[in-house]
């Protein structure tokens, strides 16, 4: 918890300060890749863990059963490495959109109209963007982040390029 919160504050961005110039969104990248991985790798140990007690509960009676995996999830549910990976997903997705916004903000300044050009990449380039941004979302192991994710992506795609 210590090493998240002290990371967190490391990276913090003080946006506040209008000298300070917005980052490069493809700088974003490595670090959303981490903390999709962070986010995906939490889950798959809360799953190890409910794993676990169904096959150590295997040879209990029913209500054993129950009691016991009522257990793991009340452990799983109340403990900080639960917070943490929420607090994980939450900073995934606000650099995820931001990095969204801004990469189709570039796509669109980019396919500015151009003497002598008869075609434009811009449904090219905001459709690997959004594809990108997709299946990184997916990579979590969140359905709710995913579901964030393709949400914002359709409603940039319907407010930027319609």
């Amino acid at each position: 918890r210590r090493v998240y919160t002290e990371l967190i504050a490391a990276r913090r961005l003080d946006l506040s300060d209008p000298r300070r110039s917005l980052p490069n969104p493809l700088a974003a990248e490595p670090v959303l890749a981490e903390l999709a991985l962070a986010h995906s790798r939490l889950k798959l140990y809360f799953g190890f863990l409910r794993r676990k007690t169904e096959l150590d509960a295997a040879p209990l009676k029913e209500e054993e059963k129950k009691a016991a995996m009522a257990a793991i999830e009340k452990i799983i549910t109340d403990c900080d490495l639960t917070r943490t990976a929420q607090d994980i997903l939450g900073h995934y997705l606000a650099l995820e959109r931001y990095f969204l916004e801004e990469s189709v903000n570039k796509a669109l300044k980019m396919a500015a109209p151009q003497n002598g050009a008869t075609t434009s990449s811009l449904v090219d380039d905001v459709f690997f963007i959004a594809r990108k941004v997709i299946r990184r979302s997916l990579s979590t192991g969140s359905v709710d982040g995913a579901c964030a994710v393709l949400n914002e992506a359709a409603a940039l795609l319907e407010r930027d390029t319609a």
